[in-house]
């Protein structure tokens, strides 16, 4: 498993988690039960969403895609 994605914001993490398991990818997600921590505890990339190996690199190009604001969403089957 490779860490594809880390936020220290809980719904981005969540949206992004969405977006990848939309396309088919097997996502694994950590941090989402330390939110009671959070004071106590740094709040960087708390949120770590992970991807099989052989997924990786579709995986990431769609982050990346996500990040840099270049996803395309069509609403007319919605």
């Amino acid at each position: 498993m490779k860490k594809v994605f880390r936020s220290s914001n809980y719904m981005e993490a969540q949206i992004v988690n969405g977006l990848l398991q939309n396309e088919g990818f097997a996502v694994e997600s950590s941090g989402e039960f330390l939110v009671g921590g959070l004071g106590e505890l740094p709040a960087s990339d708390v949120y770590i969403l992970r991807i099989p190996d052989n997924q990786y690199s579709a995986a990431a190009k769609l982050v990346k895609d996500y990040q840099e604001g270049n996803l395309v969403f069509d609403f007319d089957d919605v």
